[in-house]
């Protein structure tokens, strides 16, 4: 039993772009701001030999950002971009309930922005990480394994 734990310091988190009609009539969610935070995530996730094993359980998001003024963060657009990124690199195979059945999210109020991706191998992983959350939500520290003691 093991959570492979991911750090992408310094990374604002962004918010996937709402849909719109491309010139050739297909659905497109590409901004300029889009594209750089997908490639600076996809760099992030290869310097860190990001891997999700094939039988894994869930997958987690924490966002570490400061508040918006006058609304709240979009916490569920967030997950959707960093899930676009898993697919478009080839992390995952689809971000559809069958590929991905299990998904948990937080956005913690932080002077220091940046995003842990959790892969959770086993249901008792769950239970170890929300049992240990306020520890672990504590630590933004380079990647690693935790292992339950």
């Amino acid at each position: 039993m093991a959570i492979r734990y991911y750090n992408l310091k310094n990374i604002t988190p962004l918010s996937k772009p709402r849909g719109q009609l491309g010139k050739f009539g297909n659905m497109t969610h590409s901004s300029g701001n889009y594209r750089k935070f997908q490639q600076e995530v996809y760099e992030r996730l290869t310097e860190l030999t990001f891997a999700i094993p094939g039988d894994f359980f869930a997958l987690a998001y924490i966002f570490y950002m400061g508040r918006k003024k006058g609304r709240a963060n979009d916490v569920g657009n967030m997950v959707g971009a960093i899930e676009d990124v898993l697919v478009k690199y080839k992390y995952l195979k689809d971000d559809s309930w069958l590929h991905l059945p299990r998904a948990w999210q937080e956005a913690v109020a932080s002077d220091v922005f940046g995003i842990t991706l959790l892969v959770l191998e086993s249901a008792s992983d769950i239970v170890y990480f929300m049992s240990a959350r306020d520890r672990l939500l504590s630590q933004f520290r380079e990647p690693s394994l935790i292992s339950p003691r």
